[in-house]
C-alpha cells in the first residue's frame, strides 16, 4: 500500500505512529503529498515521506509544511518537501488558476509535470523489488 494523495491532510496523519499504532492499521512504506495542510505532528513518523508544495499556495501555505517537516520526530525515516515557485493550490489540476472558497487555485503545467518525475523517483526508491 503506497500513500498518496492530492490535498495531502490524509497521507500526512496516516505516516504518524499515532495512527500507525492502532491495531488494524499497516504501515505505509512510502508517502507522498500533494499541498497538504501541515497540521502540526503529535506523533513520530512512521514512514519516508515526500511533500510537493506551490510557494504561491494560499491555502496550504509552503510555511507551515516547512514547520511540519522541521518539527517531525523523524524516527530514521526521510522527509522531503519540494517546492514550486510561482506555483498555486491544485497545480496539477486541469483547470487554469481562478478563485475558488476565497483562495487562487489552478494549474501551473511545469510544476505539474515535475511532481510527477519527482514523485515516480521517489516511489522508485522506496518500492525497487529486490532481483
Amino acid at each position: 500500500m503506497i500513500g498518496f494523495s492530492h490535498g495531502g491532510w490524509a497521507v500526512l496523519k496516516a505516516v504518524l505512529a499515532d495512527l500507525v499504532s492502532q491495531a488494524s492499521a499497516k504501515r505505509f512504506p512510502a508517502a507522498v503529498a500533494f499541498y497538504p495542510g501541515c497540521d502540526r505532528p503529535h506523533s513520530r513518523l512512521e514512514t519516508d515521506t515526500l511533500i510537493l508544495i506551490g510557494e504561491a499556495d494560499d491555502w496550504t501555505p509552503v510555511d507551515r509544511c516547512a514547520r511540519w517537516r522541521d518539527a517531525v520526530e523523524t524516527n530514521g525515516h526521510s522527509v522531503r518537501m519540494k517546492t514550486y515557485p510561482g506555483a498555486l493550490h491544485s497545480f496539477d489540476a486541469p483547470a487554469m488558476p481562478h478563485a475558488f472558497a476565497g483562495h487562487y487555485i489552478g494549474r501551473d503545467p511545469e510544476a505539474a509535470a515535475d511532481a510527477l518525475v519527482e514523485t515516480r523517483r521517489f516511489l522508485d526508491q522506496r518500492l525497487a523489488l529486490p532481483h
